[in-house]
């Protein structure tokens, strides 16, 4: 950082767009796979900003944007991904509250596009002699376009008109843009432990079923594929 701004004057900003992931079972996980997806996208989105943001802090001035999945909402078979992915949400709109005042805004974006990686994993189920048809066919209509097509948004949210700060967007190369919530609560159950005591299993087993799970639905993604149920 110091090099750039010895060479450019300022750092006005950072995108940071690095990941590595490891698709398998958790039963199979060895810590090493899981520090491949933390490392490569939430601490290099830390370490980054840590060594921008005394810069940006100093001209008043900064746009920071980070890279992070559609794996947030929790992905078959990449649960260090998942984690990785949902930790950069989670500190982007952290971030964002303290950055408010500063003249920073910081916002993360979840990519879907036809990138090398996506073609690398067909490719690699291909050499395995597992037929990748039905989940190519099953892949989200983004993942038939190249990534480039995201560029001008990414653009956009790094001008200075653009002062949104916090946001998670959601961005696809088939033209699909859209804000991901921030984890709004449904489905509330309440007692007043004040007045009545603690909760019971015997109440939770009654009320639980009716009222808060009434609306949940299981699903099973099919953006992350585990190899081996398909051997």
């Amino acid at each position: 950082m110091d090099a750039i701004v010895e060479k450019w004057g300022r750092i006005d900003i950072l995108v940071n767009n690095a990941a590595a992931t490891w698709t398998g079972n958790i039963k199979e996980m060895k810590p090493e796979n899981w520090e491949t997806c933390v490392r490569s996208k939430l601490d290099s989105s830390f370490y980054l900003i840590y060594n921008v943001l005394p810069h940006m802090l100093k001209q008043g001035y900064g746009r920071i944007l980070l890279a992070s999945s559609e794996g947030q909402l929790g992905l078959e078979g990449m649960c260090a991904y998942s984690a990785a992915c949902g930790g950069v949400a989670a500190m982007t709109r952290g971030i964002a509250q303290e950055l408010a005042h500063d003249g920073i805004s910081i916002n993360a974006y979840t990519p879907n596009a036809g990138t090398r990686s996506w073609f690398n994993m067909l490719a690699e189920y291909r050499a395995e002699g597992i037929d990748p048809t039905y989940i190519e066919a099953a892949a989200p209509p983004a993942q038939k376009f190249p990534p480039d097509r995201m560029i001008p948004v990414l653009g956009y949210m790094c001008t200075k008109e653009f002062d949104a700060s916090g946001l998670v967007v959601k961005l696809g190369a088939d033209g699909e843009v859209s804000l991901w919530t921030n984890m709004d609560k449904y489905n509330t159950m309440f007692k007043d432990l004040w007045k009545d005591g603690a909760w019971t299993v015997e109440e939770l087993r009654e009320r639980m079923p009716e009222e808060l799970l009434k609306d949940v639905v299981l699903t099973k993604s099919v953006l992350a594929v585990n190899k081996g149920s398909y051997d």
